[in-house]
């Protein structure tokens, strides 16, 4: 795993983009599975300073699982929270994505007031947020539905209004880790 992530890190890096932060496509790498490969990847953000997306607070796993295996949950995210903090990995205290798979979100508008709560919800400290947006468009029932109506709201500037309206500070990721 090490080697993996040292290769992608230096492939992007050769291919001129800039790097400020760290994740984990699906929670690949969060270690909530058992799987410690949370260390490579703190290993890795330490030595190249980056912060990694793994939330303080355990809220965002809960929404993931609909509040299931709350328990086994909160004593893994401790652990792993310890050795971030071991290794001075900066982290989000709270990130936020729509769980839902497309067929469960009943419209466009549900999922606008979806990550619109989420902006009203947002407490003290760093809150990501982040979406998955498609340009094209996606038919009636098409999984890649929810997608589009993503595009569709971050183009809305309605999120961007909600957090003025709430004195949410909105920054990129490059000033929101501490």
């Amino acid at each position: 795993m090490r080697a993996e992530l040292a290769a992608q890190y230096d492939r992007i890096a050769a291919l001129g983009c800039g790097i400020d932060h760290a994740d984990a496509h699906s929670g690949a790498l969060y270690g909530l599975a058992g799987r410690r490969f949370y260390l490579d990847a703190f290993d890795l953000c330490a030595a190249r300073r980056l912060p990694f997306r793994f939330p303080k607070t355990p809220g965002f796993f809960l929404r993931e699982t609909g509040g299931r295996a709350a328990p086994a949950i909160k004593a893994i995210h401790g652990a792993i929270l310890r050795q971030a903090e071991k290794r001075n990995v900066l982290l989000p205290d709270d990130v936020f994505s729509d769980p839902r798979k497309a067929e469960a979100i009943e419209s466009r508008d549900a999922l606008f007031a979806y990550y619109l709560n989420a902006v009203r919800g947002c407490g003290a400290g760093v809150t990501e947020i982040f979406l998955h947006p498609r340009v094209s468009e996606a038919g009636p029932g098409s999984p890649w539905r929810k997608r589009r109506w993503e595009y569709d709201l971050l183009l809305s500037g309605a999120l961007i209004r909600e957090a003025k309206a709430c004195g949410v500070q909105v920054v990129g990721p490059a000033q929101c880790y501490r």
